[in-house]
């Protein structure tokens, strides 16, 4: 009865844990399947809005040239000079909200990550602990067992020594008996 209660516990044990590693398992797939979409999409992001910034340094640099151009064509018209600088200025604060972006996007990403990282650490946490846990488990069964043997070994031991207790009187009962016949 002990013994089938034992298995049935380790059985159940088994089915807890092999659950578990199957939710684990199924929820690091999730996350990987999460992760790299989220990869795939901070990659597309980060090469539109670096490309977008490429485009912005080029404008920039035009409007430089054109501008260095202006001023030695129409020195004298100070209402065209200042659109062109009107335009560059533009043009740079495009450039710092692209780039204000780009640092909002890589932060984002980069939360995600750890975040991501913290979780699978976690995960890994929560496996050792589970496999620490049914280490544990197997030897308390294994000390359990030990115990068990012990005290039959002991129940054993004991038996045999009434039995030649037993042995012991009846010889010395017969012996007795024949030394009262042979008187």
């Amino acid at each position: 009865m002990a013994a089938d209660k034992k298995k049935l516990m380790g059985t159940m044990q088994q089915l807890l844990h092999n659950d578990m590693i199957g939710k684990l398992k199924k929820s690091k797939e999730q996350l990987m399947k999460e992760k790299a979409a989220l990869e795939t999409q901070f990659a597309e992001k980060r090469d539109k809005l670096m490309s977008e910034e490429e485009l912005l340094e080029k404008k920039n640099g035009a409007m430089q040239e054109d501008l260095k151009d202006m001023k030695k064509l129409f020195q004298g018209l100070d209402t065209k000079e200042q659109k062109c600088e009107a335009s560059l200025k533009k043009t740079e604060e495009e450039l710092a909200a692209v780039k204000k972006d780009k640092e909002s996007v890589m932060s984002t990403m980069q939360t995600i990550l750890r975040q991501n990282t913290q979780y699978q650490e976690s995960l890994l946490k929560q496996k050792i602990d589970a496999k620490v846990a049914e280490k544990k488990a197997k030897d308390l069964e294994k000390k359990v067992q030990a115990e068990e043997k012990q005290k039959d070994a002991s129940d054993a031991a004991v038996v045999d020594g009434q039995i030649s207790a037993a042995a012991q009187s009846q010889s010395k009962q017969g012996s007795s008996s024949t030394s009262s016949s042979s008187s």
